[in-house]
């Protein structure tokens, strides 16, 4: 992870393999949190960003859809499928809505 926008949109250093790495703006798929311009924003972004730091995430883009220049995608924290979903962690952690 290179940044958190705010608590649903990310810029992410995707490893592509043979050494080659993509910066990628990518928006959570599912999942809605407050603005970053509002204290709960504030939150959700600063609660993502200990969630995403120095972890391994699988990133699955969806129908090569963008909006505003954004992958939508789906992120799975911990490296695998069998990992959570960023959507439901921080909808758990009263951060997010389902949308």
């Amino acid at each position: 992870m290179i940044r958190v926008i705010d608590g649903d949109t990310f810029v992410l250093d995707i490893d592509v393999g043979f050494n080659l790495h993509h910066h990628a703006t990518v928006r959570l798929r599912g999942w809605n949190c407050p603005e970053v311009n509002t204290a709960e924003g504030n939150m959700a972004a600063g609660f993502a960003d200990t969630v995403l730091r120095d972890r391994p995430l699988i990133v699955e883009t969806y129908k090569d859809r963008q909006t505003f220049a954004r992958w939508v995608a789906d992120v799975y924290v911990g490296g695998s499928y069998l990992g959570v979903h960023l959507g439901r962690i921080l909808e758990q952690a009263g951060h997010a809505k389902v949308i």
